[in-house]
Protein backbone atom coordinates (compact mmCIF):
# COMPACT_ATOMS: atom_id res chain seq x y z
CA UNK A 1 0.00 0.00 0.00
CA UNK A 2 2.80 2.39 0.92
CA UNK A 3 4.56 1.58 -2.32
CA UNK A 4 1.46 2.44 -4.33
CA UNK A 5 1.03 5.79 -2.53
CA UNK A 6 4.65 6.71 -3.21
CA UNK A 7 4.24 5.76 -6.86
CA UNK A 8 1.09 7.86 -7.27
CA UNK A 9 2.72 10.86 -5.61
CA UNK A 10 5.69 10.49 -7.92
CA UNK A 11 3.42 10.39 -10.98
CA UNK A 12 1.62 13.53 -9.83
CA UNK A 13 4.95 15.26 -9.33
CA UNK A 14 6.00 14.29 -12.87
CA UNK A 15 2.76 15.69 -14.27
CA UNK A 16 3.33 19.00 -12.50
CA UNK A 17 6.96 19.20 -13.59
CA UNK A 18 6.26 18.51 -17.27
CA UNK A 19 3.32 20.93 -17.35
CA UNK A 20 5.48 23.66 -15.80
CA UNK A 21 8.25 22.92 -18.30
CA UNK A 22 5.74 23.24 -21.14
CA UNK A 23 4.55 26.63 -19.93
CA UNK A 24 8.17 27.75 -19.45
CA UNK A 25 9.02 26.65 -22.99
CA UNK A 26 6.06 28.66 -24.26
CA UNK A 27 7.22 31.78 -22.44
CA UNK A 28 10.68 31.47 -23.98
CA UNK A 29 9.30 31.28 -27.53
CA UNK A 30 7.74 34.74 -27.41
CA UNK A 31 9.36 37.68 -29.21
CA UNK A 32 9.54 41.28 -28.02
CA UNK A 33 6.45 43.41 -28.57
CA UNK A 34 6.35 45.91 -31.39
CA UNK A 35 4.13 47.88 -33.76
CA UNK A 36 2.23 45.73 -36.25
CA UNK A 37 0.44 47.20 -39.27
CA UNK A 38 -1.96 44.79 -40.98
CA UNK A 39 -4.12 44.89 -44.07
CA UNK A 40 -7.09 42.49 -43.95
CA UNK A 41 -9.32 41.98 -46.98
CA UNK A 42 -12.89 40.78 -46.46
CA UNK A 43 -14.87 39.16 -49.23
CA UNK A 44 -17.53 36.48 -49.56
CA UNK A 45 -16.83 34.25 -47.63
CA UNK A 46 -13.31 34.59 -46.28
CA UNK A 47 -10.70 36.86 -44.78
CA UNK A 48 -7.28 37.39 -46.36
CA UNK A 49 -5.09 36.57 -44.52
CA UNK A 50 -7.14 33.96 -42.61
CA UNK A 51 -4.56 33.67 -39.80
CA UNK A 52 -2.89 36.52 -37.91
CA UNK A 53 0.15 35.82 -35.74
CA UNK A 54 1.14 38.32 -33.06
CA UNK A 55 3.27 38.55 -29.94
CA UNK A 56 2.00 39.59 -26.56
CA UNK A 57 2.18 43.36 -26.16
CA UNK A 58 2.10 44.11 -29.90
CA UNK A 59 0.39 47.39 -30.76
CA UNK A 60 -1.84 46.39 -33.66
CA UNK A 61 -3.30 48.60 -36.37
CA UNK A 62 -5.64 46.91 -38.86
CA UNK A 63 -6.79 48.42 -42.13
CA UNK A 64 -9.98 46.48 -42.96
CA UNK A 65 -10.97 46.52 -46.63
CA UNK A 66 -14.04 44.97 -48.29
CA UNK A 67 -13.86 43.63 -51.83
CA UNK A 68 -17.61 43.30 -52.37
CA UNK A 69 -20.38 43.93 -49.80
CA UNK A 70 -20.62 45.11 -46.18
CA UNK A 71 -18.71 42.78 -43.86
CA UNK A 72 -18.11 42.62 -40.12
CA UNK A 73 -15.03 41.89 -38.04
CA UNK A 74 -15.84 40.57 -34.57
CA UNK A 75 -12.70 39.66 -32.60
CA UNK A 76 -13.39 37.32 -29.70
CA UNK A 77 -11.64 38.07 -26.42
CA UNK A 78 -10.84 41.68 -27.34
CA UNK A 79 -14.27 43.33 -27.23
CA UNK A 80 -14.03 44.55 -30.84
CA UNK A 81 -16.87 44.56 -33.34
CA UNK A 82 -16.27 46.44 -36.58
CA UNK A 83 -17.97 46.66 -39.94
CA UNK A 84 -16.77 47.93 -43.27
CA UNK A 85 -19.09 49.41 -45.90
CA UNK A 86 -18.01 49.44 -49.53
CA UNK A 87 -17.56 52.66 -51.46
CA UNK A 88 -16.74 53.56 -55.04
CA UNK A 89 -13.13 52.72 -54.19
CA UNK A 90 -11.19 51.34 -51.23
CA UNK A 91 -10.51 54.92 -50.14
CA UNK A 92 -14.25 55.62 -49.98
CA UNK A 93 -15.02 52.65 -47.71
CA UNK A 94 -16.52 53.46 -44.33
CA UNK A 95 -15.09 51.65 -41.29
CA UNK A 96 -17.19 51.60 -38.12
CA UNK A 97 -16.30 50.12 -34.73
CA UNK A 98 -17.92 49.54 -31.36
CA UNK A 99 -17.18 47.74 -28.08
CA UNK A 100 -20.03 45.28 -27.26
CA UNK A 101 -19.30 45.17 -23.51
CA UNK A 102 -19.81 48.94 -23.30
CA UNK A 103 -23.09 48.80 -25.27
CA UNK A 104 -21.93 51.76 -27.32
CA UNK A 105 -22.91 52.67 -30.87
CA UNK A 106 -20.77 52.25 -33.97
CA UNK A 107 -18.37 55.11 -34.57
CA UNK A 108 -16.45 55.85 -37.72
CA UNK A 109 -12.69 55.32 -37.52
CA UNK A 110 -9.78 55.03 -39.92
CA UNK A 111 -8.31 51.80 -38.54
CA UNK A 112 -8.89 49.13 -35.90
CA UNK A 113 -6.33 49.73 -33.16
CA UNK A 114 -5.69 47.60 -30.06
CA UNK A 115 -2.92 46.04 -27.99
CA UNK A 116 -2.50 42.25 -28.01
CA UNK A 117 -2.55 41.81 -24.24
CA UNK A 118 -4.14 38.36 -24.07
CA UNK A 119 -2.26 35.28 -25.23
CA UNK A 120 -3.73 32.26 -26.96
CA UNK A 121 -5.88 31.59 -30.00
CA UNK A 122 -8.82 33.87 -30.79
CA UNK A 123 -11.38 33.64 -33.55
CA UNK A 124 -12.53 36.55 -35.65
CA UNK A 125 -15.63 36.30 -37.79
CA UNK A 126 -17.91 38.32 -39.99
CA UNK A 127 -20.64 39.88 -37.86
CA UNK A 128 -22.69 41.30 -40.74
CA UNK A 129 -24.86 38.93 -42.77
CA UNK A 130 -23.23 38.82 -46.19
CA UNK A 131 -24.77 35.77 -47.86
CA UNK A 132 -25.77 32.14 -47.46
CA UNK A 133 -22.28 31.02 -46.34
CA UNK A 134 -21.89 33.90 -43.91
CA UNK A 135 -21.50 31.62 -40.80
CA UNK A 136 -18.36 30.08 -42.33
CA UNK A 137 -16.53 33.39 -42.79
CA UNK A 138 -13.99 33.10 -39.98
CA UNK A 139 -10.31 33.50 -39.20
CA UNK A 140 -7.85 33.09 -36.33
CA UNK A 141 -5.58 35.38 -34.39
CA UNK A 142 -2.77 33.65 -32.49
CA UNK A 143 -0.96 35.64 -29.82
CA UNK A 144 2.30 34.08 -28.61
CA UNK A 145 3.36 32.70 -26.30
CA UNK A 146 0.42 30.30 -26.39
CA UNK A 147 0.55 29.02 -22.81
CA UNK A 148 -2.45 26.72 -23.32
CA UNK A 149 -0.75 24.93 -26.22
CA UNK A 150 2.63 24.49 -24.55
CA UNK A 151 1.07 23.59 -21.21
CA UNK A 152 -1.03 20.95 -22.97
CA UNK A 153 2.05 19.51 -24.67
CA UNK A 154 3.80 19.33 -21.30
CA UNK A 155 0.76 17.71 -19.69
CA UNK A 156 0.46 15.03 -22.38
CA UNK A 157 4.18 14.28 -22.12
CA UNK A 158 3.87 14.09 -18.34
CA UNK A 159 0.96 11.63 -18.60
CA UNK A 160 2.95 9.38 -20.92
CA UNK A 161 6.08 9.44 -18.75
CA UNK A 162 4.05 8.96 -15.56
CA UNK A 163 2.23 5.95 -17.02
CA UNK A 164 5.53 4.35 -18.01
CA UNK A 165 7.02 5.05 -14.59
CA UNK A 166 3.94 3.62 -12.87
CA UNK A 167 4.09 0.31 -14.73
CA UNK A 168 7.84 0.01 -14.33
CA UNK A 169 7.70 0.75 -10.61
CA UNK A 170 4.58 -1.25 -9.77
CA UNK A 171 4.97 -4.02 -12.30
CA UNK A 172 2.39 -5.28 -14.74
CA UNK A 173 -0.73 -7.07 -13.52
CA UNK A 174 -0.17 -10.80 -13.16
CA UNK A 175 3.60 -10.49 -12.81
CA UNK A 176 3.58 -10.17 -9.02
CA UNK A 177 3.70 -13.38 -7.00
CA UNK A 178 5.18 -15.35 -9.88
CA UNK A 179 1.76 -16.53 -11.08
CA UNK A 180 1.33 -17.01 -14.81
CA UNK A 181 -2.06 -17.21 -16.46
CA UNK A 182 -2.30 -19.66 -19.34
CA UNK A 183 -5.43 -19.72 -21.46
CA UNK A 184 -6.92 -23.18 -21.77
CA UNK A 185 -7.36 -24.44 -25.31
CA UNK A 186 -10.64 -26.08 -26.21
CA UNK A 187 -10.19 -29.62 -27.60
CA UNK A 188 -10.55 -30.05 -31.33
CA UNK A 189 -13.23 -32.33 -32.80
CA UNK A 190 -12.34 -36.07 -32.55
CA UNK A 191 -9.47 -35.19 -30.23
CA UNK A 192 -9.32 -37.32 -27.08
CA UNK A 193 -9.71 -35.29 -23.92
CA UNK A 194 -6.77 -35.35 -21.55
CA UNK A 195 -7.39 -36.50 -18.08
CA UNK A 196 -6.58 -34.08 -15.33
CA UNK A 197 -3.52 -35.17 -13.44
CA UNK A 198 -3.56 -35.04 -9.71
CA UNK A 199 -0.71 -33.73 -7.61
CA UNK A 200 2.35 -35.88 -7.71
CA UNK A 201 3.18 -37.71 -4.53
Amino acid sequence: MKRKVICLLGCLALLGIFTALGVLAGSLTGAPAGDVDLMIYAQRYSFDPPIIRLNKGDRVSINLVTRDVTHGFFLEGYDIDAKIRPGDSSDDSVLLIRHPSKHDDFQEVDRIIFTAERTGKFRFRCSQTCGYMHPFMQGEMIVSPNYELWGGIGLVTGVAVSAMAFFVFMGTPGSRGGAKLVAERSPLPNEPQREAKGPEK
